[in-house]
């Protein structure tokens, strides 16, 4: 039961240092002594092996039934992206035991279920000790460890009855208290849902390290399998609602500056990338939401130069509310006559346009503007005034795109989960430069 609540704080080491690895002595045929559970096992202690079975049900059946349960209670329109997730997080469990994916899935959102899901687990341990079940792991309790090693266990069929018994319980156990309690698993609330990482981890990077208070705010960055370890200067920098957007499961604050998010299997990965850009020196530009409501991607503008990127490329918006503020720091180069449409410089040289809506260039009267050209302009400050009700009435589309009309000065982008955003919510966009310094291209 310890074992699976230190898990929540990456912290059940501790208990693998003494159980797995220090627990018990034996001498080998050959007079070498071994000590703990794991290299006892593995060195034919016929008294080894009672720490390591119980997991066995556990990772192999019941994390993944938790997996199977989620996906059956997401809403149906998110159900396809959840199912596509949690498959891959529930073979990775069955195969491997890495299991954290799934469990923060849920621990944050309901804890009082991560405690039945540590009992549980403690139930299992005993279970298979009662049996008189020995088996052993070199990595983790999952199915390969589980054939591989089956040569050198005692009694260890039984465990696939009590794991399928305990996949049976945990999945009807997960979805009624889902269902009952409206716990928000991923899928049933649009903020929760983990993103589908693959091929996009060099991009979102920029967003993620930008969300984690920036690069003055780390001071050392690692990786297990499933989690980043951070140490910052201030916790209280980190933005968490970004990085659950960002697809991270969980984030743990243990105090002196040391974090963990849980990214799952991608976790290294994203060090990896988080490394890098803490080692260059790259010009970046971080663009806040200019307005609140829905984040669009360009190519969805219902307008045919927007959507084919020959006014530029970036994002565009649904708003909610009648207010444009600026998404960046720099100065206003133009402002339109009839206010529907800025253009901002910014510091390093970026052209952006923000355009209210499709076809509002004729509504006069409508746009009320609080700078005028020359002026200099920081992420938040408001800028236009607009009658929404207005333009929902008389403009062909509220849809509102920001973008950047010299983009052959960009190198990469990266863009935040495209859904609710807030007025002058960081960062929902982020562009690298090319160096100006080696002939404009690097």
């Amino acid at each position: 039961m310890l074992y699976r609540v230190l898990v929540a704080f990456g912290l059940h080491h501790l208990l693998n240092n003494v159980f797995w690895f220090q627990l018990g002595t034996y001498e080998t045929p050959d007079g070498n002594i071994v000590q703990g559970d794991l290299p006892r096992f593995f060195a034919g202690d016929p008294t080894a092996g009672f720490f390591m079975a119980g997991l066995f049900p556990i990772m192999m059946f019941a994390i993944p039934a938790i997996a199977f349960a989620i996906i059956q209670e997401a809403r149906e329109d998110l159900k396809p992206k959840i199912k596509k997730t949690f498959l891959t997080s529930a073979l990775v469990c069955f195969l491997t035991g890495v299991s954290e994916q799934i469990e923060f899935a849920f621990l944050f959102a309901a804890p009082y279920l991560f405690i039945v899901h540590a009992v549980m687990s403690g139930i299992a341990m005993w279970i298979s000790y009662w049996l008189d079940i020995r088996h052993g792991f070199s990595y983790s309790a999952g199915i390969i460890d589980y054939i591989l090693n089956f040569h050198l266990s005692e009694n260890a069929w039984k465990l696939i009855p009590i794991g399928i018994l305990y996949g049976l319980v945990y999945y009807f156990l997960f979805r009624w208290a889902i269902r009952t309690f409206k716990i928000p698993t991923p899928g049933r609330e649009e903020g929760s849902m983990l993103e589908d990482w693959v091929g996009n981890i060099p991009y979102q990077a920029p967003l993620i390290l930008e969300a984690l208070g920036g690069k003055g705010n780390i001071v050392q960055v690692e990786a297990c399998i499933t989690r980043l370890r951070l140490t910052v200067h201030d916790d209280r920098l980190i933005d968490t609602g970004a990085m659950k957007s960002m697809g991270s499961a969980g984030l743990i604050k243990l105090g002196g500056g040391n974090v963990q998010v849980v990214f799952g299997t991608y976790s290294e990965l994203i060090r990896e990338e988080i490394a890098k850009l803490l080692e260059r020196d790259l010009q970046q530009v971080l663009f806040c939401a200019p307005v609140q409501g829905k984040m669009l991607p360009i190519e969805e503008v219902p307008d045919q130069i927007f959507a084919a990127k020959l006014v530029g490329d970036g994002v565009a918006f649904v708003p909610e509310r009648g207010e444009l503020v600026s998404p960046v720091y720099g100065t206003i180069m133009h402002l339109y006559p009839t206010m529907h449409a800025l253009g901002i410089s910014t510091r390093e040289g970026l052209e952006v346009l923000l355009h209210i809506g499709i076809d509002t260039s004729q509504l006069k009267g409508h746009f009320e503007a609080f700078v005028q050209e020359g002026d200099t302009v920081e992420p938040g400050q408001l800028l236009i005034k607009f009658d929404l009700a207005v333009l929902r009435d008389q403009a062909a589309s509220l849809t509102t795109p920001m973008v950047i009309t010299n983009p052959d000065r960009v190198k990469s982008w990266s863009f935040a989960p495209f859904k609710q955003v807030k007025k002058g919510q960081a960062s929902v966009m982020s562009v690298v430069l090319y160096d100006r310094n080696v002939g404009g291209v690097e």
